[in-house]
Order: C-alpha cells, then sequence, then structure tokens
C-alpha cells in the first residue's frame, strides 16, 4: 500500500537512516538509531528497580491481560480499563509507516489498526514537524505489548509535535512503544539546537492509553490539550498501566504534560524523566495521579503544577490549576542524574489551585525531615509548595489537604501502598480459644485491618507495622506486606493459632520483641541532653523499648508505641519498629537532639 504522502520506504533510505533534521531541513548531526526493534524488548538507560516486577502489572507488559475491563474509581467516577485486543481483532494490519498513516485517514468508528511487531520509521517520511498520524474517534490503535510479544515500535530521530495525535473521541492506544534516540539526559546546549518532540498529543474526550512504552521525548511522552480552551478540553482520559521513561530534557522532558485537560495517571511506571507529570496551571488544568511508581533517577522534582503566571508574566493568570490529587503513589528517592549527591524532590506546587486538591497516603523513600513544605530550597524537600502571588507558606493555606503521607529512607523495600499490591499481600488470622488473650505482632512491610476485628472500636489497634489486639472466642485479621517478624502473647492463653496464607503457625514460631532471648527491635534511637533536664514524649508505629544507659531508668516507661523519659547530661536509648512518628518536648530545653539509625535529627523535624 503506497501512502498519499509519499512514504519514502526504509530500504531506499538505509544510507541516511538515522539523522535527526531541523525543522528548516539543516542536518543537525549523527542521531543513532538505537531503538528497539519490533522483536526484541525495550531497554532503559537505568535499570528498572525489582520492586516493579514485584508491581506487575503495573506499567503494564507481562500479565497485563488481568487488567482488561477491571472497573477503578477514581476522583472523576469510574473508569473502566478496555478490552483485550489481538491482532484478530483487528479491521487492518499495517507494516509500514506508509500504510499506518493511510489506514488511520481511512480508519471509521470501531476499526482497530493493529501494528504489525516491528519498528515503524519515521524518520525520513514526509510528515511535517506540525503534522501527525491523526485518530479520529473511536478508533483503537494496537499492538501486543506484554500480550503477544513486545509490541510495535513507533520510532523517529526527527522532532515532531506530536507523532501520534488523538483528534476523536473515545480513541484509545494500547500495547505500543514510542521511541526517539534522544533517551540520555538532554543538555542546554543540546537542547538549544533540537525542537521539541512528542510522541502523543491528545485533544479529545474520553482517550484510554494503556499499557504503552513512551520513551525518549525531547517535550513529553503525552501532553494533553495543547489547542484547547478554557470552555473546551479533554475529559475523561484514562492514561494507565504504561512506562514513562528517559524522557529527560533541559527545560522540558515530561511524561505527561497537561495544557489543558483532566487526566487519570494510575498504575504508571516513571522514571528519569525531567517531571514524571506536570501541569501548565491554566484554568482548566487538572490532573488525578494513583498508585504510581515513580523511580529514583531524577532531573528534577517528579509531580510538578506551574502557577499559569509564572508563564504569561501576568499576576491576573495567578492560579495552579483547577484541581489536582496525588494519592497511593510510591516515590523512591530522586537521585539526579547529573549530580550523584543531589537528591530531588517528589511534589512541587507552585501556587494555590483554584479548586482542590490532595496529597495523601503517598509512600516516599524519604528521609522524614525531607517533609518540610515550605520552599527554601527544592533539594530533597519530599513536598514544597510556593506562589509567585500569594504569600503561602503550607499547603493548608493553599487549600490543599496533605495527609497520611510515609516518610522513611528504608522504604519502601519493605511495604506497599495503602493494600495495593506493589508488593505481595499476605493474609493473617490471629484466633482466640475462647479465653481472652492479650497481643503484640509485628510485621516486616505494612499492615492494615482486615473484617471481623473482634473489638475494632477500641480494644484492638492495627498500625503501620504492627498491632496489638485481644481475642475470646472469634478472630482478629489483617492484611499485610513483608514477613510477620515478632508475636507476643502478652496475658491470655499461649496456645492461640496464628494462620498465615492458609498455613496454622503458633506464637512460639516467632520472636518476641520483648522477650530477653530476643535479637531486639531492628530501629535504635538516642535522645541526647541538652544539659538541662528535659521530659519528652516518643511515638512510633510499631513497638519501643528502653535499653542500655537511659539516664533515668526510675522516671522512663517504655510502652507498645509510646515512651516519656527525661534527659539532663547524659542519653535516653531506645530501639524500635515501625517509624518515629512523633517527638514532643513536654518541659525543659525547646529543642532535642536525636539520632536515629545514624542519622542526626531535632525534635523540630517532627
Amino acid at each position: 500500500m503506497v501512502s498519499r504522502r509519499g512514504y519514502l520506504s526504509r530500504a531506499a533510505v538505509s544510507t541516511v537512516a538515522g539523522y535527526g533534521l531541523l525543522s528548516n531541513g539543516a542536518t543537525l548531526g549523527r542521531a543513532e538509531t538505537t531503538g528497539s526493534t519490533g522483536t526484541e524488548p525495550t531497554t532503559y538507560e537505568y535499570e528498572p528497580p525489582a520492586l516493579l516486577g514485584h508491581a506487575r502489572p503495573l506499567g503494564g507488559g507481562d500479565g497485563y491481560e488481568a487488567v482488561a475491563g477491571t472497573a477503578y474509581d477514581g476522583p472523576m467516577g469510574t473508569l473502566t480499563a478496555g478490552p483485550t485486543v489481538r491482532r484478530t481483532d483487528a479491521t487492518v494490519v499495517v507494516e509500514s509507516p506508509g500504510e499506518l498513516m493511510d489506514a488511520a485517514d481511512a480508519a471509521g468508528p470501531g476499526d482497530v489498526i493493529w501494528l504489525a511487531e516491528t519498528t515503524f520509521d519515521f524518520t525520513h517520511t514526509d510528515l511535517g514537524y506540525d503534522e501527525a498520524v491523526e485518530l479520529g474517534t473511536d478508533v483503537t490503535l494496537a499492538s501486543g505489548r506484554g500480550v503477544s510479544g513486545n509490541g510495535a515500535v513507533l520510532y523517529t530521530a526527527q522532532e515532531k509535535q506530536p507523532l501520534v495525535r488523538v483528534v476523536g473521541d473515545g480513541a484509545r492506544i494500547t500495547g505500543v512503544r514510542f521511541e526517539t534516540p534522544w533517551t540520555h539526559y538532554v543538555t542546554k546546549s543540546d537542547w538549544e539546537t533540537l525542537i521539541t518532540a512528542t510522541s502523543v498529543g491528545v485533544e479529545a474526550d474520553d482517550v484510554e492509553i494503556d499499557n504503552c512504552v513512551l520513551r525518549g521525548a525531547l517535550h513529553a511522552g503525552i501532553e494533553v490539550g495543547r489547542h484547547a480552551t478554557d470552555d473546551d478540553y479533554p475529559t475523561n482520559l484514562h492514561v494507565h498501566h504504561n512506562e514513562f521513561v528517559d524522557n529527560a530534557c533541559y527545560w522540558l522532558g515530561y511524561g505527561v504534560v497537561v495544557f489543558q485537560g483532566e487526566p487519570y495517571i494510575h498504575h504508571n511506571y516513571f522514571d528519569h524523566n525531567r517531571h514524571a507529570i506536570a501541569g501548565d496551571g491554566k484554568t482548566g488544568c487538572s490532573y488525578h495521579a494513583e498508585h504510581n511508581l515513580v523511580g529514583e533517577h531524577a532531573v528534577h522534582h517528579r509531580f510538578d503544577m506551574h502557577d499559569h503566571s509564572e508563564i504569561t508574566g501576568d499576576p491576573a493568570d495567578a492560579g495552579a490549576g483547577t484541581r489536582l490529587t496525588v494519592r497511593n503513589n510510591t516515590f523512591l528517592h530522586g537521585t539526579d542524574v547529573r549530580k550523584s549527591n543531589t537528591k530531588r524532590g517528589a511534589v512541587g506546587i507552585r501556587g494555590v489551585p483554584r479548586d482542590a486538591g490532595a496529597i495523601e497516603r503517598n509512600l516516599l523513600a524519604y528521609p522524614t525531615w525531607s517533609d518540610r513544605e515550605r520552599f527554601d530550597n527544592e533539594m530533597g524537600t519530599a513536598f514544597w509548595i510556593r506562589s509567585p502571588v500569594e504569600d503561602v507558606n503550607s499547603f493548608a493555606e493553599a487549600g490543599i489537604a496533605k495527609t497520611e503521607n510515609r516518610l522513611g529512607e528504608a522504604l519502601p523495600d519493605r511495604v506497599g501502598v495503602d493494600g495495593e499490591a506493589l508488593l505481595p499481600v499476605s493474609e493473617m488470622a490471629v484466633v482466640g480459644t475462647g479465653n481472652s488473650t492479650d497481643y503484640h505482632l509485628s510485621v516486616s512491610g505494612a499492615l492494615s485491618p482486615s473484617d471481623n476485628l473482634e473489638d475494632a472500636s477500641g480494644e484492638d489497634w492495627a498500625g503501620r507495622a504492627s498491632a496489638s489486639g485481644n481475642v475470646k472466642w472469634m478472630s482478629d485479621n489483617y492484611r499485610f506486606t513483608g514477613d510477620l517478624q515478632t508475636f507476643d502473647v502478652v496475658s491470655g492463653d499461649s496456645s492461640i493459632d496464628i494462620w498465615v496464607d492458609g498455613e496454622r503457625y503458633a506464637p512460639s514460631d516467632f520472636s518476641s520483641p520483648f522477650s530477653t532471648e530476643s535479637t531486639g527491635l531492628p530501629s535504635e534511637l538516642s535522645v541526647i541532653g541538652p544539659g538541662d533536664r528535659t521530659d519528652y514524649r516518643l511515638q512510633v508505629s510499631g513497638a519501643i523499648r528502653g535499653t542500655d544507659n537511659v539516664e533515668a531508668a526510675e522516671g522512663d516507661g517504655a510502652f507498645e508505641k509510646v515512651a516519656e523519659g527525661s534527659v539532663n547530661w547524659y542519653s535516653d536509648n531506645y530501639e524500635f519498629s515501625g517509624f518515629l512518628t512523633d517527638v514532643e518536648v513536654l518541659s525543659g530545653a525547646p529543642e532535642l537532639t536525636l539520632w536515629v539509625d545514624g542519622r542526626k535529627l531535632t525534635s523540630a523535624d517532627f
């Protein structure tokens, strides 16, 4: 099939393939064609974390068929993943860029364009810089990533804005890989010789982009609503189970960027992007990001929302978009790929949303001290907010709910997110014998109560990494990640049964965190005396107990979650499980110094 655009076949240009061209036709120099072939898996600049393998089908690929038809309840309501698409569902099968362009021109509602598993090299087609393969209403562009192979590769070494443009409501792109040669970090000097490149542009409603790889875009893997208006912008955009990797460019370089629109972005893997997600800040610019995994290779903070006045220079345009949600995501601690000793933040909001915002229940492999909100220096700060127009010093002042986010440098190897299977989830039941029995247990990951807690109103407590409870006739049930590490019968019947994933255990099968034979709780903490008697209270998410050299042993009491004490010239030392969640100075010096697992902190950090 010959394209009306006069496609020049790959064979005819094999001697010049791989050159990047500027819009004026000047040769930029050698841009090696390093993209994957249609039969090889994609190789990234940086090895993905082992956590991604445990988290599948997050990011798509292997196991993705299980996602088909799943309904996801998000801030925009319920969005349902589309069905699995196979070659046998195709209206037309294409094997070259020319065939794809013709098929897209001819496609009507309900048509499925199947991309054969090969590389579609658009470098030397006659598509202009701002011309694109356009998908119309209810048209599906599909290939077999994770379903029947590695999926087709749509590749270009020529800047495009964008390569594929979705202009019809209800269109879908699934199982496709988008690649360019610009997978390394593109420096300022290189960027100044290039024109922006985007893989997919969305200008329609009810669009689904799933199970794709979007890699090497100078501008963005997906851009939303570039040509939208305040009254007409894409809605119900469903972006899920994709991998956005190696979109790292000076000034630009986004996984997803929103001009105007409202995408639901969930169960994606992001790594080595300048910003994983960014917003322009206009009226009608919103995004909702949930259950995503963000890798450790960074250039700047990962999730971003501009104040639009920063872009226009007009204070009348102030506002950080309309709505934004950042919930139940996992952020590995971001190391700047340009400077290995520089850490980058997780979420930066540059103004005040016009409607509402929420940053909730995220898991961050960041030190607890980095949750400081006010923008003084972005380096390493987990969350920060500032405004070029308004005097804003906290998320609360900006109307953004920031709650239940969990930080810790040992995360997330030990935990999942809010029951979400970033790590395998186990089921546990503590079964009563008819005798009232108090117990305490701890796990290496995260713990949450399941159904039928015998006295959920108060007698049983479910913590982040440990729980205390009482059983008599029935059972206490939990879900957890990691391993059951300790179990202690505090009082009552030591013969109670513990069932874990269908296997029965006895309390004696696990160490007791309070026994003298215990190897100890995993973390150490010292409260350093300031030279004046100072009373304090500590709280952890697991269990805590005093160890050696507690200065005032008679007055210091260590309980399951709370320890109170006083220090003067020496120190109080503890071991604990879980995370140090609160330090309160009750009297004496205004501030205390603490050492937690070799890291110096102060009470003001909590």
